[in-house]
């Protein structure tokens, strides 16, 4: 996969951030570039219980067959 995110750009891979930078605090997190998506989702029972999520959006289910 390392060669479509350098053919994308990895200038293109944005940060974003959501919750406090204290520990055991709900908090989200997301890496995005033009060809995938990791989302790291820890906003419940006090930032204890984590989901996480990739994505790729040239293989995803959700394109047209």
């Amino acid at each position: 996969h390392l060669d479509r995110l350098q053919a994308a750009g990895l200038e293109n891979i944005t940060f974003a951030w959501a919750g406090p930078l204290e520990a055991q605090r709900p908090h989200y997190y997301r890496l995005q570039g033009p060809t995938f998506l990791l989302e790291h989702d820890n906003s419940r029972n006090r930032g204890t219980h984590i989901h996480s999520v990739w994505r790729d959006f040239a293989e995803d289910f959700g394109q047209s067959f």
